[in-house]
């Protein structure tokens, strides 16, 4: 197992962006190998779709895990004992749930504001926002004190968090 490493947790509504997100920040690493798992009601996935998005993006390792196994996992000893590839990883990202104690956020776009907050909204670091004055509105009035109201486009700025504030080891 690596001495040090970065993880980030995101979770979102069905359509806000989540794949995305991940894959732009994948394409900014600049640590190897990486690591991504998506959570998922089908696995496995056909060929193709958002696994197949993280490994064009630069993901070394890409991982599925079924939504109802998604409460085996809360410690980064649990993912790895679920994914061992994953121990060889510097920096691993999660699609669809959140591992305690490191960076994670909730991403809100368009119509997702109105789903309401997701599960994880108030343990999360940052609230992502699409840029809309909407949604912008919608998570300034419902954010915790310390939590961050970041761009979805601020690429940079959430990687350096990531890296910053994700140092485990």
């Amino acid at each position: 197992m690596i001495d040090k490493m970065h993880l980030f947790s995101l979770k979102g509504w069905k359509g806000s962006g989540k794949t995305t997100l991940l894959c732009r920040l994948i394409e900014h690493c600049t640590f190897s190998p990486i690591g991504a798992v998506k959570v998922s009601s089908h696995v496995p996935l056909p060929h193709g779709g958002d696994t197949e998005r993280f490994s064009r993006s630069g993901a070394d390792t890409v991982c599925l895990i079924e939504q109802r196994e998604v409460g085996e996992i809360r410690t980064l000893t649990d993912l790895y004992h679920r994914f061992p590839l994953l121990k060889s990883c510097r920096i691993i990202f999660c699609e669809g749930f959140i591992i305690p104690d490191y960076p994670s956020g909730v991403i809100y776009a368009g119509s997702s504001i109105f789903e309401g907050i997701k599960e994880g909204h108030d343990e999360a670091d940052m609230l992502i926002y699409d840029g809309e004055p909407a949604t912008r509105e919608f998570l300034t009035s419902r954010r915790n004190h310390g939590q961050q109201l970041v761009h979805r486009d601020w690429i940079e700025e959430i990687y350096d968090y990531i890296v910053q504030g994700g140092l485990h080891g």
